[in-house]
């Protein structure tokens, strides 16, 4: 029988997020969040190959070569995908990520990298979730008060984006709605760009830096994409520039999402 660490983690949770993230961008954010709250176990140096390497005193993580022949270390959600990769076992630690991520900063990671839904984690992605919590934090910045900015319809909406964002906002209770408009006058070229405005409950932070994320992942289109926190009860020029059409999700669309699908009675 193989020995396991004490406090090995049952990766429940990380594993059902990642399943879903893998199939869909809008769970991408609150994956990253549990990653960095989870403990993983990770695959070290027996005591053998530890004397061929120059500091034997210190932990030295097992690296493998992937397809493309670049090195990754590879770590596990649980028991079972530890062994789903390495059937008889080996000597590894129970971490808690933020550890791991800390002491192997400047490589590569894979997490799970013999299951069906794995996840690939770049030296900058360390860096930025070591530094923010989060893969992406949106830049801000003050639209002067007496710039001239036009609201028109999105002619040819792009449709993945707004499904992501809507599926992210339908998790996210203290959203309230989202619209989403073709603006001129945000930039002095006055080329056109999008503008992606939220009404928010609460801190409008943390959905800013999911939304970040999931347009990163899911919007690949000509325009420039800015986000703007509509704040209720405040007359302003970009508050009042959004037209009830322009609107691509309210809370009563989150029951919705969040329903079952209907089961159909045989014919």
């Amino acid at each position: 029988m193989i020995a396991l660490p004490p406090n090995v983690p049952d990766g429940a949770t990380l594993e059902g997020l990642l399943r879903q993230a893998c199939q869909a961008a809008a769970w991408r954010p609150a994956l990253y969040r549990q990653l960095l709250d989870s403990r993983v176990l990770v695959i070290v140096a027996d005591a053998l190959a530890a004397k061929n390497v120059a500091r034997p005193d210190r932990v030295h993580f097992v690296q493998w070569k992937r397809v493309d022949g670049t090195a990754a270390i590879p770590f596990f959600s649980s028991a079972r995908t530890f062994f789903e990769a390495v059937p008889n076992g080996a000597k590894c630690l129970v971490l808690d990520t933020r550890q791991l991520l800390e002491l192997t900063r400047g490589a590569i990671l894979h997490l799970n990298p013999y299951s069906e839904f794995n996840l690939q984690v770049m030296p900058s992605d360390v860096d930025a979730m070591l530094r923010d919590g989060s893969l992406v934090v949106p830049e801000s910045f003050t639209l002067a008060s007496d710039r001239q900015v036009s609201f028109r319809g999105v002619v040819n909406p792009p449709v993945p984006l707004l499904d992501a964002l809507t599926l992210l906002y339908s998790q996210l209770a203290h959203v309230r709605g989202a619209y989403l408009a073709l603006v001129s006058g945000f930039y002095d070229d006055a080329r056109e760009s999008l503008l992606l405005g939220l009404d928010i409950d609460g801190d409008p932070e943390p959905v800013v830096r999911d939304s970040g994320l999931v347009i990163r992942d899911t919007y690949h289109g000509p325009y420039d994409l800015d986000i703007v926190h509509l704040k209720s009860g405040e007359r302003g020029l970009v508050t009042y520039g959004f037209e009830p059409a322009f609107r691509f999700f309210d809370r009563r669309m989150a029951s919705v999402l969040a329903a079952p699908a209907a089961v159909r009675s045989p014919q």
